[in-house]
């Protein structure tokens, strides 16, 4: 998967629409994001994250409330619309994922994750996907992608080595899809090592 383009709009730090494109040159291709304590380099590494997955993660990786995703300062003025696109390419195919939080009409101010409504919309080649309700409608090659994702969320977080029916259960936690076979494959190409022994996955060093 290669990003080419993030749209953020009133996510935490990011008020307003804010559209960051990623460097697509074949060799030059490398971004840095840099900038001092409390400048949002967190909060957009959690963007992301929440565009693939709908859940940000705090310090000891806790959830953040939906409350605390909306940016505050337009929240204060009324505006409690949230959104996240991601554009990028997989097996040379194109892909625009929408992820957006607005909150119930009959409620005046959020108080809790219960007060908002979450819509996802997905394009693949510029064709709108209908009926679609969250990853566990993509396509075979959209699954594997996320479990991809999935498993190199899990591995960065790892802190002690892991079995795989606990990767498992971390991968559809974190994607909403019933593991149909086996990931070993990914976890193997995304950085895991499997201790014979032990019989657990840990990080490659």
């Amino acid at each position: 998967m290669k990003l080419q383009e993030l749209t953020i709009y009133n996510f935490m730090p990011y008020k307003g629409e804010q559209r960051i494109e990623f460097p697509q040159h074949d060799t030059q291709n490398v971004m840095l994001l840099f900038g001092d304590n409390m400048r949002g380099k967190t909060s957009f590494l959690n963007s992301i994250r929440w565009g693939f997955y709908g859940l940000a993660l705090g310090r000891h990786s806790r959830i953040i409330p939906r409350t605390n995703l909306v940016n505050s300062i337009a929240a204060s003025e009324g505006d409690w619309s949230m959104s996240i696109i991601l554009k990028f390419t997989h097996e040379n195919r194109q892909y625009e994922l929408r992820r957006q939080l607005d909150r119930k009409s009959h409620v005046s101010i959020p108080k809790n994750d219960g007060d908002f409504e979450e819509s996802i919309g997905l394009k693949i080649d510029n064709q709108v996907i209908t009926g679609f309700l969250g990853l566990a409608n993509w396509g075979e090659d959209t699954r594997r992608l996320n479990y991809a994702q999935a498993v190199r969320l899990i591995f960065s977080d790892m802190k002690s080595p892991m079995s795989i029916m606990e990767i498992n259960a971390k991968v559809e936690e974190l994607t909403g899809l019933e593991i149909d076979g086996t990931v070993t494959g990914i976890i193997h190409k995304e950085g895991g090592k499997y201790n014979p022994e032990t019989r657990l996955w840990e990080k490659a060093i």
